[in-house]
């Protein structure tokens, strides 16, 4: 749960540490800055059935739907090469 802290990412890369969420960024590819929408991300677009420890020592578990409230406060251009 990250709540009230920004999370960084570049689409196309893997946004927690390493972690692929592709429904993150199916969720918040139409967003603009400002937006605020609410994800329900089904297993297969989350972590999968093999579940995942997260950053912090949180743990998603095996085959879990991920409810999650993003809000966009900044979009930034991709700097490619870094």
């Amino acid at each position: 749960k990250k709540r009230g802290r920004p999370i960084a990412f570049v689409f196309g890369k893997r946004p927690f540490q390493g972690l692929q969420c592709e429904g993150l960024e199916e969720g918040v590819v139409s967003m603009k800055r400002g937006g605020v929408r609410k994800l329900i991300i089904p297993p297969e677009l989350a972590f999968g059935e093999e579940g995942v420890s997260l950053p912090g020592g949180e743990r998603v578990p095996s085959g879990a739907t991920v409810e999650m409230v993003v809000e966009i406060q900044e979009i930034s251009p991709a700097y490619y090469g870094q």
